[in-house]
């Protein structure tokens, strides 16, 4: 979505976007149903503030043309990519990590190499690429048009309190209730990857309460019985 103001790049989907837009947009006339229009109203009338509030998966870039900022902002959990390079005078970003190698040095960051092979995955704002970075998840990258100069800010913190008291089992219900429950609000098909364990299960079966069309899909080796041992998942996911 685009105007003489502003540009908005968006991937991901915001659960809440009916609420959003009946607080704080009930005046604005829509020309469509999607929930980027949502976002670029309520990013060209709050501003990257109003992030706070929303609820969901999503990569953004948003250009502001009156303040020359572009901002990049990135999900609670890190769901959706998002990558960026400086070089020379210029500011790049996409999705794909790899489409961002072709504009580098070519060249391995060993430090998130060495850090890759000991834990399996790579630090928060790094990649194996040199100089290619991740935006990190609960904050905007905030970058200067006119000289590229720029900063992060984090727009949520997680309680990292070991000492925090333990909801009851009901608030716990209800919290995860609530959760699949706005997980559903989409105008696409939804699936859920069913392994037969409790976190899969548990999903599925809430689900299924709000969405009778909701599918479970499984891996499965073939042929079932000579690879036994690696099929527990499918025998559970039948069995649910």
């Amino acid at each position: 979505f685009h105007s003489k103001k502003s540009l908005l790049l968006f991937n991901g989907e915001i659960y809440n976007q009916k609420s959003l837009k009946d607080k704080y947009l009930n005046n604005i006339s829509f020309e469509t149903t999607s929930d980027t229009e949502v976002l670029f109203n309520l990013l060209n009338i709050y501003g990257s503030e109003i992030i706070r509030e929303i609820k969901g998966i999503y990569s953004i870039v948003y250009f502001n043309f009156k303040n020359n900022l572009i901002e990049c902002i990135r999900d609670l959990t890190g769901t959706k990519p998002l990558y960026y390079l400086f070089k020379e005078k210029s500011f790049f970003f996409s999705s794909e990590a790899w489409f961002l190698y072709s504009l580098s040095q070519k060249k391995i960051n060993k430090e998130s190499l060495n850090f890759f092979l000991n834990f399996g995955f790579t630090p928060e704002e790094n990649t194996l690429i040199e100089n290619v970075k991740k935006v990190k998840p609960r904050s905007i990258l905030e970058v200067n048009i006119n000289n590229l100069s720029s900063k992060i800010k984090n727009y949520f913190d997680l309680n990292n309190q070991k000492d925090a008291p333990l909801i009851s089992k009901e608030e716990l219900n209800e919290t995860i209730e609530k959760s699949v429950k706005m997980n559903l609000l989409t105008d696409t098909k939804i699936a859920t990857f069913l392994s037969g364990g409790v976190d899969s299960s548990l999903i599925t079966s809430i689900a299924q309460k709000y969405n009778n069309k909701i599918e479970g899909f499984t891996t499965v080796y073939l042929p079932e019985k000579k690879f036994l041992k690696f099929n527990q998942d499918y025998i559970y996911s039948k069995q649910l």
